[in-house]
This record gives C-alpha cells, sequence and structure tokens, in this order.
C-alpha cells in the first residue's frame, strides 16, 4: 500500500487507482485488495457485489445463467476471466478544485466500464491523513 508524507497529488493518486484496477483485471485479488487500505472489512463480499453487478447483468442480457450466483458458491471466484472486462471511466471526480489533494484528506469517484459500456457503477475512494502518512482508502463500488 502507498503511503505519501505530503498531500499527494491528485495524478499520484489516479495513478494509484489505476494501478489498483490493473491488479483486479489480472484476477490478483488478495494484490489487488493489499494495494489499498478499506474502510470496512468487506473486500471479498465488495468482489462478488461487483461480480453481480456487471458479469451477471451481461449474462443476463445473453439469457445466460450461472449453476450458483451466492456469495457461499463461490462461482465468482472459480473463473476470474470477468474481471479482464472491467475498466474505470477516467473521469475523476474529486472534492476540490486543484492538482494536489487537500491536506485534510479528499475523496474522488468515478464510474467503472464494462465490455465498454459506462455502468452507474461507482467506485468512491477517499485520501486519508494518518499518522504515518497519506493513505488512499477504498470506500465503497456500488451502483449509484
Amino acid at each position: 500500500m502507498k503511503t505519501w508524507d505530503q498531500p499527494p497529488t491528485k495524478a499520484e493518486v489516479e495513478a494509484e487507482l489505476k494501478s489498483f484496477f490493473a491488479l483486479l483485471q489480472e484476477g490478483k485479488l488478495e494484490a489487488a485488495g493489499a494495494a489499498v487500505a478499506h474502510h470496512s472489512d468487506d473486500w471479498e463480499s465488495q468482489v462478488w457485489s461487483l461480480w453481480q453487478d456487471t458479469y451477471l447483468i451481461y449474462l443476463e442480457e445473453l439469457d445466460e445463467e450461472v449453476p450458483d450466483d451466492s456469495f457461499e458458491g463461490k462461482g465468482w471466484l472459480k473463473d476470474l476471466r470477468w474481471l479482464r472486462d472491467l475498466r474505470i471511466d477516467e473521469t475523476f471526480r474529486w472534492d476540490e478544485e486543484g492538482d494536489c489533494v487537500d491536506p485534510e484528506g479528499e475523496h474522488v469517484a468515478f464510474n467503472l466500464v464494462y465490455r465498454r459500456e459506462v455502468l452507474d457503477l461507482s467506485g468512491t475512494f477517499e485520501v486519508i491523513k494518518k499518522d504515518d502518512g497519506y493513505h488512499l482508502t477504498r470506500e465503497s463500488i456500488r451502483i449509484m
């Protein structure tokens, strides 16, 4: 997980977000989860929700189903190829104007893209100041 001593530039944070999603696209869930801090201990359920809100909707449009779409069934973990089609829309929405993150911290949000379609699915992260520096923290990835 990246830590900055000073408030990072927004370009630095956006680069970290792109790296996080690159790991996710490669199916490296553990590495992606470790790349950022998390507001809550729900990383696996967050990925499962992402699977439901992207891949299952895509399959629904094709009139296809999966044998088990439950969290417990772990179908969403058995074949991670669905993550290859996940992207972030690089139109980042920040709380404040300017090139650097506010010294007190700041939120950034963006939409997700699945199979070239921009979704009503939003990623929300926050740069938080702690004793050891500034950290990029995942708040949620959810339908807006």
